[in-house]
């Protein structure tokens, strides 16, 4: 019997390629998640605590619901079987059955997560914008479950790879990778909310410009400090596997670029803060969105080329005009719900706050 030959000697059986677990459109759906889990985030925390963004809440709110709304077209377009896909909304497996011993991470956060993102974000809105109820103990309370459910989602993908992808064991390489994803959720929340004010009020307004632009830079700070000590970690004690050899061989040179990106963005956030510049706010998210995507791509796509056996990297293949495509739409989508949601259902009590003055903040 004869086996498959390898450049670099002997491969296993197993370690052939079975196709991609998860396809591109993957990172993009993570970047979606990332703008409208960070978003309700700060919005949260702008009820919860007065971190003076209040004249920002609007603007938030529409960043959160337009992509929340339409992140689920991401793994819609992964699905082999597209047309079955409302049966993990209609029969979701949240509970051990029989049938089913497990629970479903994906069902949880499909049919149970997700539509309770949507009703909280309306709501909390509905009674902040509309009643003018920030204070309230009610307000408070959904603040809150809004920013757990959110936290949830901005870090869901690492529980995913940490449950499907057990063979690689992500979780004992890069640990902190939930941490991780938190933090760049946030920041480039930051930094999109940064471009819509600049968008919709024509300037940077200074104290909600330097609010948002120590967020950033304090989530980017954060983040580097994190995955240099991840990768030193990789370096210094996991070398000695061949696992963990592999698995630098495919993480260094993306991983390169996202220190690189997060570095630039924190100079940027930096200068925003100093000096309220509009070409550093508009560069910022553009960097911020790179930084972001590029991170997804290396754990969505990327890692998918280790092998079965974590002993080799098997080149895939991907079908990149496929997924610009399906993002280039999801994109297009997401701006269409923001501007419904602006000109039809956040503009009135926007206008109400531009019209307060100081009393906003």
């Amino acid at each position: 019997m004869s086996y498959p030959s390898y450049p670099y000697g002997y491969m296993y059986p197993n370690e052939v390629a079975v196709g991609l677990t998860w396809l591109p459109i993957i990172a993009t759906y993570m970047l979606f998640v990332s703008i409208a889990s960070g978003s309700a985030i700060l919005l949260s925390l702008e009820v919860l605590f007065n971190i003076g963004l209040r004249r920002l809440t609007p603007l938030l709110l529409m960043l959160s619901l337009a992509t929340g709304l339409v992140y689920l077209l991401g793994p819609l377009a992964d699905l082999r079987r597209p047309e079955r896909a409302f049966y993990i909304l209609v029969y979701p497996h949240l509970v051990p059955s029989d049938t089913y011993s497990g629970v479903s991470l994906i069902a949880l956060m499909a049919g149970l997560m997700w539509p309770l993102l949507v009703i909280l974000l309306v709501v909390l809105g509905y009674i902040t914008l509309y009643r003018g109820m920030w204070g309230s103990i009610i307000a408070k309370i959904l603040a809150l479950a809004l920013a757990f459910t959110c936290i949830l989602w901005s870090t869901y993908f690492a529980l995913l790879q940490f449950t499907t992808i057990p063979l690689l064991t992500v979780h004992n390489l890069t640990p902190l990778i939930p941490v991780e994803l938190l933090l760049e959720s946030i920041a480039l929340a930051g930094s999109i909310a940064l471009l819509a004010l600049l968008v919709h009020y024509r300037s940077l307004e200074r104290p909600i410009a330097g609010i948002l632009s120590q967020v950033i830079l304090a989530c980017s700070l954060a983040f580097i400090a994190f995955r240099i000590f991840q990768v030193f970690r990789l370096h210094a004690y996991m070398t000695g596997s061949p696992e963990a050899t592999t698995f630098i061989g495919v993480f260094s040179t993306l991983n390169t670029v996202v220190l690189i990106l997060a570095v630039l963005s924190s100079i940027l956030a930096a200068h925003v803060n100093l000096r309220g510049s509009a070409i550093s706010a508009s560069l910022l998210a553009l960097l911020s969105l790179l930084w972001v995507f590029v991170d997804r791509w290396l754990f969505a796509v990327n890692i998918q080329s280790i092998s079965k056996t974590s002993l080799s990297v098997i080149p895939v293949s991907l079908d990149l005009a496929s997924w610009a495509l399906e993002s280039t739409a999801m994109t297009l989508l997401a701006l269409f719900v923001y501007y419904v949601l602006y000109t039809w259902v956040i503009r009135e009590p926007l206008l109400k706050l531009e019209g307060s003055g100081g009393g906003v903040g």
